[in-house]
């Protein structure tokens, strides 16, 4: 945390309306002009290991640890032409602030840019202002969707340039359009076609939404019209869930759809391969329910298929169950365990497998993968 001072020079410096606005927050460890935390690291660039950033990447030129508005109160230069830094950041908000203090001689410029997807092509970039330490807010709207994105300050010219701040944070969200990201991958959620690197924007699973609240998503079908004597069915893959063509009747009970026609069971619900649904009845009046599963972790949702009485004892040999409580016999076998990530469904084998952030608990064994009553 740096200690603002006033120079001797000026009574009434610039930058003590930060410290004013850190005060209203009530942020005098570690806040700076907003009340949200700091999306990137070391943002008053305190943090040196040798003669380097600790936090930062230098990508061309040298930095240098100065003196920045007060003789005590140190930042970075950016020595060289060109010199830059930069910084991931693997969280995906709907909108960015940034707020800057910079010092930047005539003859030099430095630009903020923004590199989403980290794949080296900057979809923004911007002056930044650097007018005698005056501090500068502004809002970003932030594409609709992304996973990562690497901030650089790169500065170009023979003169000096000096920062003493670059905080970036989340408001929650900001007016004007949405940055522009194309060449999202498989999974990724979208709004159109031309979004998409595969050229289509189609049916996506749940609980992946995007920004129009509709299942979309970057994917290499539409409808089963495009697969041939295939279906048009759900894929997992790093980003989410996206539609691909899949043999029909690929899909085993508890396992992710689209269609009616990727399940073994014929029975599609709630994007579920399922015994039965609204639109398919039990047989013998028996109820189509969701069995309650234990939930320990406190998940918010898993995805679970409809059965004809789960866990009551009336499926006979040869029906389909998850549990051996579902079989009139007692007795449920298939092909190993039904385990899924809890998120959005995934046939999994370990808590691994369920990213892009996984933790403990997240594949949730529920039961008999492909099971029949014996």
């Amino acid at each position: 945390m740096k200690t603002n001072r006033t120079r001797k020079e000026s009574p009434m410096p610039r930058p003590l309306a930060v410290a004013a606005a850190m005060l209203a927050c009530g942020l005098l460890a570690g806040g700076w002009g907003s009340c949200e935390p700091s999306l990137n690291q070391d943002p008053s660039f305190d943090l040196w290991c040798g003669e380097s950033l600790c936090a930062w990447r230098t990508d061309a030129g040298e930095v240098r640890r100065v003196p920045t508005w007060h003789e005590r109160d140190y930042g970075v230069e950016l020595s060289g032409d060109p010199a830059g830094i930069s910084q991931l950041v693997q969280k995906r908000v709907s909108c960015l602030r940034f707020e800057t203090l910079a010092d930047v001689e005539e003859g030099a410029s430095v630009v903020l840019g923004m590199d989403f997807e980290d794949d080296g092509k900057e979809e923004y970039f911007a002056p930044v202002p650097g007018n005698d330490w005056a501090a500068v807010m502004y809002t970003i709207r932030t594409p609709t969707w992304y996973s990562k994105v690497r901030f650089s300050l790169r500065k170009t010219g023979p003169g000096k340039a000096r920062l003493a701040h670059l905080r970036i944070s989340d408001p929650g969200d900001c007016s004007g359009a949405p940055l522009a990201l194309d060449h999202r991958p498989l999974g990724a959620t979208c709004e159109q076609d031309g979004q998409c690197a595969s050229g289509i924007c189609g049916p996506g699973g749940f609980p992946y939404i995007n920004a129009s609240r509709e299942w979309r998503a970057c994917g290499e079908c539409k409808s089963d019209e495009e697969c041939g004597g295939e279906t048009c069915g759900l894929v997992p893959d790093p980003a989410g869930l996206h539609a691909a063509c899949v043999p029909a009747g690929s899909r085993r009970l508890g396992e992710r759809c689209l269609g009616h026609r990727e399940c073994q069971s014929g029975t599609c619900c709630g994007q579920v391969c399922s015994s039965c649904c609204e639109q398919v009845a039990c047989p013998g009046g028996l109820a189509c329910a969701q069995a309650d599963w234990p939930d320990p972790a406190g998940r918010l949702w898993l995805p679970r298929p409809w059965q004809c009485a789960p866990g009551e004892g009336r499926i006979e040999s040869a029906g389909p169950c998850v549990t051996n409580g579902d079989c009139a016999s007692g007795r449920c076998a298939g092909a190993g365990n039904l385990s899924l990530c809890w998120f959005d469904g995934r046939l999994c084998q370990s808590d691994e497998e369920c990213g892009p952030d996984p933790a403990p608990g997240d594949c949730v064994t529920l039961g008999v993968l492909d099971g029949r009553c014996q």
